[in-house]
């Protein structure tokens, strides 16, 4: 488990007679996406239903320092309501239908569309997800997040920009300063 490996027990007649351990590799893109998402300033946690030492190798391979191991499929939903909570908007990157729960509990949320999950399934709002890829190309997942960030800052700067002119011709107006019939015009030299 130090080595990332899930260790399972096999037995015969209630007796263990030995141990086999398996190994599954890292996906293509995790240790890119990874990178990507410090990238963009967002802190990755990593959440699962396996043992804390697995866990965290998985996590210490992928230079992930926050890990919350053992946490069963059905118990994910609480766990990302409870990062809500302490650290504000969380966002989920999952797969249909395991982490259903969990992705229906997140601020803004990617899932791996699996080939089980149909059009049908996403029309009956069984699918509770904010994007759904028809991929698994963790990379383009975060680039998702990193596009919603900048669209966030540019809407932000955009409404100060067309709002600040509107504020410094209503200031003349409201202190008597200028006729409130030249209100127009003040702010059209605000926005000049």
């Amino acid at each position: 488990e130090r080595a990332g490996r899930e260790v399972l027990m096999v037995a015969r007649g209630g007796r263990l007679i030995g141990l086999v351990t398996l190994q599954y590799p890292l996906r293509a893109g995790a240790l890119a996406a990874v990178q990507r998402i410090e990238d963009v300033e967002v802190e990755p946690v990593l959440l699962g239903g396996g043992a804390r030492v697995r866990l965290e190798a998985i996590g210490k391979a992928l230079g992930v320092e926050h890990v919350r191991p053992e946490i069963l499929p059905s118990e994910r939903a609480a766990e990302v309501k409870r990062i809500t909570q302490s650290s504000g908007a969380v966002a989920v990157l999952g797969r249909m239908p395991v982490d259903a729960a969990a992705l229906g509990a997140a601020t803004v949320s990617i899932a791996f569309d699996d080939a089980g999950t149909t059009a049908e399934g996403r029309e009956e709002g069984r699918m509770p997800a904010s994007v759904a890829l028809v991929h698994d190309r963790l990379v383009a997942a975060v680039d998702l997040l990193a596009l919603a960030q900048a669209t966030r800052a540019r809407v932000g700067a955009t409404l100060v920009v067309g709002l600040a002119p509107v504020a410094l011709a209503a200031l003349p107006v409201a202190f008597g300063l200028v006729r409130p019939s030249w209100a127009p015009l003040a702010a059209l030299a605000a926005t000049v």
